[in-house]
């Protein structure tokens, strides 16, 4: 986060199984960031059918336009196909999940567009205030909202731009859209890796001491 309010963004994963406390830990950060000064913007992936391809970054941008500094960067979605800005509107078209980004382009330079649009959207606001992305569960994401933290993650090196994206470790297909992004996020510069772990039996004792004022029996650890 130092980082990013000195203009050098990154991308930070927090990673561990169910329940390790991987939302807990970005909650708490993402209190330590907005106190700092930075503006933080929190989505999370759904898990079932017929979520929208760009849900979660539909509510990032949703919430972003509920800022006073957001209408000005909506301006540089003027001319971004419809189908995200559908979804940050609540209208039904934004509910296809991975059709063609424009019918007058090709379905790749369209979403490349899309994608260019979103980032200089959130590059204009971060000019003003550093940004802090909260990306929950992001191994829910589809392959579109995945492909475009990918294309965000080559920009965010000279941005005051921090997305963290909380990852559940889990048994996936290799074909899974995310077992493909991972390893390419983690070559990435400026991308930090951090996972979460269980308690030793030593850490346990020494949390039970700290509760309950007093070393803890050997067996009650």
């Amino acid at each position: 986060w130092r980082g990013a309010l000195e203009g050098r963004g990154g991308i930070a994963l927090v990673e561990g199984p169910p329940g390790i406390g991987k939302t807990r830990l970005s909650e708490v950060f993402a209190g330590e960031a907005g106190r700092s000064g930075g503006l933080v913007l929190v989505g999370r992936s759904r898990d079932g059918e017929g979520v929208p391809a760009f849900w979660l970054w539909a509510q990032l941008l949703r919430r972003l336009r509920e800022q006073e500094v957001g209408s000005e960067a909506f301006a540089e979605l003027a001319d971004a196909p419809p189908e995200l800005l559908a979804l940050v509107e609540g209208t039904a078209a934004g509910a296809a999940a991975d059709g063609p980004a424009s019918q007058d382009l090709a379905p790749q330079q369209g979403r490349f567009l899309l994608f260019d649009a979103v980032t200089r959207a959130l590059a204009r606001v971060a000019r003003g205030r550093p940004l802090l992305l909260v990306l929950e569960d992001v191994q829910w994401a589809g392959s579109a909202s995945l492909r475009l933290l990918e294309h965000l993650s080559f920009e965010v090196g000279e941005l005051p731009i921090l997305a963290l994206a909380t990852v559940r470790e889990e048994v996936r297909d290799p074909d899974h859209p995310l077992e493909k992004l991972l390893p390419r996020l983690r070559q990435q510069p400026r991308c930090e890796r951090i996972t979460l772990r269980g308690f030793s039996r030593r850490e346990v004792a020494a949390l039970l001491e700290h509760a309950i004022g007093r070393p803890a029996p050997p067996d009650l650890s």
